[in-house]
């Protein structure tokens, strides 16, 4: 008995070709993400306030290990501290105070004060210098204070006094790192996280009393301090690091893990990101819930968005063009491009919005081509899937709802075509019960004839699903976003009150702050707003002899094929127009062309004037790819049935720029995945 082929073995070729390169875009992806590392909980370091007798401060005591019966000479040689929010302007640095001492509050005589960028720091005016503050800090790991050469020796310096002066400040961790003491005295090269404990009977912390808060409340709070103690890592990689377009959402989403868990009437002004909705940020945090608040985590669902947009993306141009091999193109393209992987390394929710439109499309391109296939209400599934997905997208970014028209029109032409195939099968049963009445006598039939009942059957057919899938559609698009917006805006419901209202006494409900979060993607900001982006948008720059530059890099060869993609998709339009629609095949074409081509304006034209225009701009790219795709299809076609030498040039051709693609993707891979290298490659 002969066995039936496996389902692999009946794929094609080309199509098993597209698994296995999106299988590896996911490997490689995912194992590009970052360090796992994570730092635990945070907690609001104010600054002293009018009404406050004593300036907030945390005493740390720190003490030599023990190995047994030994005990481990230390000597404190750098302290590090962990940034999830400044609250100040752009630009103002937060002023943290560190003293040292003895172990008694009048001992700390010797102090440091140690000046953190918030983001951008602000150029200095002409004539004076200056302030020397540590960039990159949201997220990071940062050493502002400057201690003595040869550290202080934990025997003399026990206690360690942190407090700030000009704002507050959310702080993930500190963590004192020490060097290993011989029996001398001297260092021995060897380093390990000092333990530490918060001394309670000199730490100074407000609480609210009047609310029922003590004041061992309020140290436990302080205890985040030191949850997750680690040695920092401090290679200048954002494989360890966030960079700036992060720390924006990064902010959101820390502040989104405090909740109304500190006091907020003195800590100062909040810049949490203002270009996207509830929904991204959730998504972005939920990654950090599960694998806790690193780079690991917090790039995982954008990653995982960036493969979804892959994925549908090829399928669509498998669809569109019924074809394998343009489905393959797509994924060359598109994985090769070095910006896919740099748009699902960022810490932001701009991957996830385009994964949401493109899988919308997708869903609702399903209906337009084939329609319903059976009068149920499970034939709708694409419909409702299409609605929410668009419904997803304008949450994560309000300016979706420009290219969202799109889908939209592209249902109403699905409803066109649905009515053309009623009128179709409905034209064929009169046709038959016609023949029925002049073929048959009256007196002869019984009930009635088969031809009228195929007549009823088409009519009550269509009416159900011209019925189910408007309602569907509208229904999933319409919820989606209303109740959708409901649910997204509660877990960071706190941020958006921090970033929209006031906390003391907030007049914004759950859906005057949706409403704020959809403005924003029109009139926000702090965040890849506008970016201008052409061949690298810098995302991340480290510091030192050795660091990394990552960025958001587009392969200039792929934009090349995308471009002649758009070139040929024109081409062909202008042919059709002046051969005539009359063949149905001419009709087919040009419906398979304008859809991404329209796509591609409706993107363009959002990124204008849009907020977070990388993603309508990258999105243009993904459409420019699809119209490539179907191109080289019809010329491999083409080729392969002419034969000959017109097979060889194609196979050259196409094997050529494969080649080309994958060495410019090589040259980009230090910029993607954020490899560090000698500053001076950076500077030539």
């Amino acid at each position: 008995m002969k066995k039936s082929p496996s389902l692999w073995k009946k794929l094609s070729g080309w199509f098993r070709a597209f698994l296995i390169l999106a299988a590896v875009y996911l490997a490689v992806g995912l194992g590009a993400l970052g360090s796992f590392a994570s730092t635990g909980g945070a907690y609001a370091l104010n600054p002293q306030g009018a009404n406050d007798s004593k300036q907030p401060s945390i005493v740390f005591s720190v003490s030599n290990p023990t190995e047994g019966d030994k005990t481990v000479k230390l000597s404190v040689v750098r302290v590090f501290v962990n940034i999830a929010a400044i609250y100040a302007e752009e630009g103002t640095p937060a002023q943290l105070r560190l003293g040292w001492g003895y172990g008694t509050d009048s001992s700390f005589s010797s102090n440091d004060v140690g000046y953190i960028e918030n983001f951008f720091s602000t150029p200095p005016e002409e004539g004076k210098d200056e302030i020397a503050a540590v960039p990159n800090a949201i997220g990071n790991w940062v050493e502002p204070f400057e201690l003595p050469e040869d550290g202080n020796k934990i025997d003399s310096y026990r206690a360690y006094r942190l407090r700030t002066e000009s704002c507050g400040v959310l702080i993930n961790e500190i963590v004192f790192v020490g060097e290993e003491l011989d029996t001398d005295g001297v260092g021995t090269g060897k380093y390990r996280v000092v333990p530490a404990t918060i001394d309670a009977s000199h730490t100074d912390l407000p609480y609210d009393a009047e609310g029922g808060e003590t004041k061992d409340d309020a140290l436990k709070a302080a205890g985040a301090l030191l949850d997750a103690q680690q040695l920092p890592a401090t290679a200048q990689s954002s494989f360890f690091r966030f960079g700036q377009e992060e720390a924006y959402t990064y902010m959101t989403v820390r502040e989104m893990s405090m909740g109304g868990s500190y006091d907020v009437q003195n800590i100062g002004k909040y810049n949490g990101d203002r270009v996207y909705g509830g929904l991204g940020p959730d998504l972005v945090a939920l990654g950090g819930a599960i694998f806790g608040a690193s780079p690991f985590g917090l790039r995982f669902f954008p990653m995982l968005a960036s493969f979804g947009t892959l994925v549908f993306g090829a399928l669509l141009c498998r669809r569109l063009f019924k074809s394998d091999k343009a489905c393959l193109v797509f994924t060359l393209l598109y994985t090769l491009s070095s910006a896919a992987f740099g748009i699902g390394r960022l810490a932001t929710p701009l991957s996830v919005g385009i994964f949401f439109f493109t899988a919308a499309l997708f869903c609702v391109h399903r209906f337009y081509a084939l329609g319903m296939k059976k009068a149920k209400l499970l034939s709708a599934w694409p419909l409702a899937l299409g609605g929410l997905f668009t419904a997803c997208s304008i949450l994560v970014n309000g300016a979706y709802v420009i290219p969202a028209a799109g889908i939209a029109a592209l249902f109403a032409l699905g409803m066109v075509r649905q009515a053309k195939a009623k009128r179709y099968h409905l034209d064929l049963a009169i046709a038959e019960a016609e023949a029925e009445e002049t073929d048959a006598p009256a007196e002869e039939t019984e009930g009635e004839p088969h031809g009228k009942a195929k007549v009823a059957a088409v009519l009550s057919e269509y009416r159900f699903r011209d019925t189910v899938a408007p309602v569907v559609f509208l229904l999933s698009l319409l919820l989606g976003v209303f109740v959708l917006s409901v649910l997204a805006t509660l877990p960071a419901s706190f941020a958006l009150v921090r970033l929209y209202d006031d906390p003391s006494n907030p007049a914004l409900g759950v859906f005057g702050l949706g409403w704020k979060t959809f403005a924003s993607g029109f009139t926000g900001g702090n965040a890849v707003a506008n970016s201008g982006w052409a061949y690298l948008y810098e995302t991340f720059r480290g510091a030192g002899t050795l660091f990394a530059v990552s960025g958001v890099a587009m392969n200039a060869l792929a934009a090349l094929i995308a471009l002649a993609g758009v070139g040929y998709a024109i081409y062909r339009i202008v042919r059709i127009a002046m051969a005539g629609l009359g063949e149905r095949e001419q009709r087919a074409e040009l419906r398979r062309i304008l859809v991404p081509l329209a796509g591609l304006v409706l993107c363009l034209v959002t990124a204008s004037f849009a907020q977070g225009a990388l993603a309508f701009v990258f999105l243009a790219y993904v459409f420019g790819f699809a119209l490539a795709a179907g191109g080289a299809e019809r010329l491999l076609t083409v080729c392969a049935e002419r034969g000959g030498k017109y097979r060889k040039v194609a196979l050259g051709v196409g094997i050529s720029l494969l080649v080309l693609l994958a060495l410019l993707f090589l040259v980009s891979v230090p910029y993607v995945f954020s490899i560090p290298l000698p500053a001076a490659v950076f500077g030539a």
